[in-house]
């Protein structure tokens, strides 16, 4: 009786050896290996080590790779470049980024990140630079030469993953002033919508003037919906006033406003500044 235990014993756990090893043959490298690509970034000549992650943006953007740009910096944290071509996209706010991470902004723009940071931006997360350690090293200059490269160049033929449609989302309108580019987190309201109309169909030019010693104001030239409330504004705030102008904060007012937006990466001094010198152009586009 033991010996015929001892048999059967035997062969259940034969079987299940035999199973282990058909489920790794069955499903090789399912998890790290498959869900992130291997990529060499050059940034003004210097290398880093990058993965590329596996989702529908990341897979389009390996299309267009190899590839060169030269990238802006912005803020004193990231660099950025708005290529000629769409991505799909699925943005959500990271609250987070990191020193080393690749993420897209709306559905054109490619952000690498030279520091850590808080944010109340969203992206769609493309990859990360895997050693950034000396990243922000490489980033002397405004304008920096970057280059994208897959490690196993065939993978740029890869389909991209079929799943359900991305989420709608608007195209962003891009805002500057005095020629700077600066970062927006705009509101989603009837104000913002019908002022992103506008400035698709050709850029929107504001002549600002300042006012009072914390604001600049500037006529839209028509009037806009809008939904006033009484707010106590911040430095970056935007807003409109009367349902014709634009204010931009570089210090405080209390008073009814429809807020359209924040600007970000600014400090209160960095705004006092860009806006407290002088009369100002704000363009949005």
């Amino acid at each position: 009786m033991n010996a015929q235990r001892r048999k059967v014993t035997a062969g259940l756990v034969a079987l299940m050896m035999l199973l282990s090893v058909t489920a790794a043959f069955a499903y090789p490298q399912e998890t790290a290996a498959a869900t992130k690509t291997k990529a060499t970034i050059t940034v003004n000549g210097k290398k880093f080590n990058a993965e590329i992650y596996n989702n529908r943006t990341a897979k389009a953007f390996m299309t267009h790779l190899p590839a060169t740009y030269k990238m802006t910096k912005l803020n004193g944290n990231e660099i950025y470049k708005y290529v000629d071509y769409d991505l799909p996209r699925k943005s959500k706010k990271v609250k987070k980024v990191h020193k080393g991470d690749i993420m897209l902004y709306g559905s054109d723009c490619i952000v690498i990140f030279y520091k850590t940071f808080r944010t109340s931006y969203s992206y769609t997360k493309i990859g990360k630079i895997t050693n950034a350690g000396k990243l922000d090293k490489a980033i002397k200059k405004k304008k920096v030469k970057v280059s994208f490269k897959l490690k196993n160049p065939e993978q740029t033929t890869a389909p991209v993953p079929s799943g359900p449609a991305e989420e709608p989302q608007e195209e962003t309108m891009k805002a500057s002033v005095n020629g700077k580019d600066i970062s927006v987190v705009w509101e989603d309201n009837a104000s913002v919508k019908e002022l992103r109309e506008i400035a698709k169909a050709e850029p929107l030019r504001i002549s600002m003037s300042m006012y009072g010693g914390f604001e600049q104001v500037g006529p839209i030239g028509r009037t806009i919906a809008r939904n006033d409330s009484q707010m106590t504004t911040q430095p970056g705030d935007i807003v409109l006033y009367n349902g014709n102008q634009i204010v931009i904060f570089y210090g405080s007012n209390s008073w009814s406003y429809t807020k359209l937006g924040t600007i970000s990466g600014l400090s209160a001094e960095e705004l006092a500044e860009l806006l407290g010198s002088g009369n100002a152009e704000l363009e949005l586009k």
